[in-house]
């Protein structure tokens, strides 16, 4: 759909070899694309200054079934560094996802420090919640 909205995007997963992955973080970097949907494979490791806004579409957890606050971590670490505002979006999709991200808030000691946006939010409710003005 980012595509079809003429938005410039690129992807990256394990499975590219590095000159194609060095490709494709050239372009996010130089910003000639806007948008990287990528695997874990970048949830460390990677500094990118651009970087305002990480969606994960899925709760990191462990081999086993628990989370893995420390990918968490890393993820949703690669916005808002070098003194730039940034902001996580978690898509949680049912009640164990959304246990995973409590149990994560509580490895951190953030309880209550996500905050929930319900389904029938519109643009507002997210300026709200980001403090931006639409």
């Amino acid at each position: 759909m980012l595509i079809a909205d003429g938005h410039q995007v690129s992807s990256l997963h394990g499975k590219m070899d590095s000159s194609a992955r060095d490709k494709v973080l050239l372009d996010f970097r130089s910003g000639t694309t806007k948008f990287l949907i990528t695997t874990n494979i970048l949830s460390r490791g990677i500094d990118v200054p651009a970087v305002t806004l990480v969606i994960q579409y899925d709760m990191p957890i462990k081999p086993g079934g628990t989370a893995d606050p420390d990918t968490y971590l890393h993820r949703v670490g690669r916005t808002g560094r070098f003194g730039k505002k940034g902001f996580a979006l978690n898509l949680v999709h049912d009640d164990r996802e959304m246990q995973t991200l409590k149990r994560i808030e509580t490895y951190f000691q953030r309880e209550n420090f996500i905050q929930e946006v319900p389904p029938d939010s519109d643009a507002d409710d997210f300026a709200k919640l980001l403090h931006i003005e639409v």
